[in-house]
């Protein structure tokens, strides 16, 4: 095991040196995916999201979870009957990411309210040039 963790902390290194970043703190940590990632309010994958809010569907058993379907049903949550397998519904369930988490597009959002605030302030900016 400890052959294993030096092995590990000499390809870190080495790694790190080549594309000039930091070396790892944690090595033999395993991140959340999926579903589990969800739970400590995080995105499913490696990727951002696209989006703040989201539709994140979930397949349930019509015969197993019939009181859960119900409950959302009068909850008002979309419903419809799965595609490939009768058995099941589909639930469609609004996701917020929260506002703190970065997204995909977040960062041409920011140069676009940039824009426009150049583009709001450009005659006031310009009425205080002292043209010559």
């Amino acid at each position: 095991c400890e052959d294993g963790y030096q092995t590990l902390r000499i390809h870190d290194h080495e790694l790190s040196s080549r594309f000039a970043v930091r070396p790892s703190i944690k090595l033999t940590s395993v991140k959340p995916s999926g579903s589990v990632s969800l739970l400590a309010g995080a995105t499913p994958g490696l990727h951002f999201p696209e989006a703040r809010y989201y539709l994140r569907r979930v397949r349930l058993s019509k015969q197993g979870d019939f009181k859960l379907i119900k409950a959302l049903h009068e909850a008002g949550y979309h419903i419809e009957e799965a595609v490939d397998d009768p058995r099941c519904d589909i639930v469609a369930v609004p996701i917020s990411i929260g506002q703190n988490m970065k997204r995909f597009h977040q960062d041409q959002d920011q140069d676009d309210n940039k824009d426009a605030n150049k583009d709001a302030n450009k005659d006031e900016d310009e009425s205080l040039c002292i043209r010559t």
